[in-house]
């Protein structure tokens, strides 16, 4: 969580690089977030270089996680 915060040495990194991956990495969304723009145009979760998946991709379709849990 540190390392997401503005101005920390990783997001730096991470636009230094043009918005890539950096390491391995995964990029995890729920289909049920209500607190961030939904995932079906111009997707915030997508990450060049990175496997994005959704908790419901992960763990079931029933699965019913927001953004909080």
């Amino acid at each position: 969580m540190i390392q997401q915060t503005v101005g920390s040495n990783y997001l730096a990194a991470h636009n230094r690089k043009g918005g890539q991956a950096l390491v391995p990495t995964l990029s995890v969304y729920t289909i049920m977030d209500n607190i961030i723009q939904p995932e079906i145009i111009d997707p915030t979760s997508d990450l060049p270089g990175a496997t994005v998946a959704s908790v419901q991709e992960l763990c079931s379709l029933l699965k019913v996680d927001d953004h909080f849990t």
